[in-house]
């Protein structure tokens, strides 16, 4: 699963009522969910809301000498995606942050992948939250107060993982391509098991909980 990274982003606000999003911190986690990149940003305009209730950013965090502008992020960020599988929740909205284009065919969105999302008769499928969907399909409790980009993208890879085969041979009909999607990527084409899905929830708490340490550290 080299080829597969999971993406989110944190936003602050700027503007009048701090209703302008800008990107405050990116993360990228790796198949097994270890951070393997997780950078502040500090932002060109004069921040007015840091949302920290919600996105877990403090000035500090943005003041501190580790922060770096924008176009540094972007330049990493570029480089480290290229061709890779990028899973996240709303991935729209990181890349929009971000100021990246990912091609579509390595987009692996879980708001929209269809068994995620909210059905009812007569009606057309919706995203749900990504703290919901964990709660409903993995059991795994996220977003616990502030939110934290590292957990979220764990939570989105751990999803993804749990029915990468499916998803994959979908994609592959969807395309007309030969052969199996799932194969292609060097993936296993069993989904993944209660098991399997079991394991990985311990090494995201795991994982977060180095992160967490890691992060007060940054903000010291």
């Amino acid at each position: 699963l080299g080829d597969v990274v999971g993406l989110d982003c944190e936003m602050v606000g700027v503007g009048v009522n701090g209703r302008k999003s800008v990107l405050a911190r990116a993360t990228l986690v790796d198949a097994s969910g270890s951070t393997i990149y997780d950078q502040f940003v500090r932002p060109r305009e004069r921040v007015t809301d840091f949302r920290t209730f919600v996105s877990g950013v403090t000035p500090r965090h943005l003041k501190h000498k580790k922060a770096k502008m924008i176009e540094e992020v972007q330049e990493e960020l570029r480089e480290l995606l290229r061709d890779k599988i990028v899973v996240g929740h709303a991935l729209q909205n990181d890349f929009r942050a971000l100021g990246l284009r990912v091609p579509p065919r390595q987009v692996r969105d879980t708001a929209t992948y269809r068994a995620f999302m909210r059905t009812a008769p007569g009606q057309r499928p919706r995203p749900q939250k990504l703290k919901d969907v964990c709660k409903e399909h993995l059991g795994l409790d996220i977003q616990d107060g502030q939110h934290d980009s590292a957990e979220d993208a764990r939570g989105a890879m751990l999803l993804y993982r749990s029915v990468r085969g499916e998803w994959e041979r979908t994609l592959q009909r969807q395309r007309g391509e030969g052969g199996s999607g799932v194969k292609a990527l060097g993936l296993s084409q069993k989904k993944t098991s209660k098991l399997a899905i079991a394991k990985a929830r311990s090494g995201v708490r795991r994982v977060n909980q180095v992160s967490g340490k890691k992060r007060k550290r940054d903000s010291d």
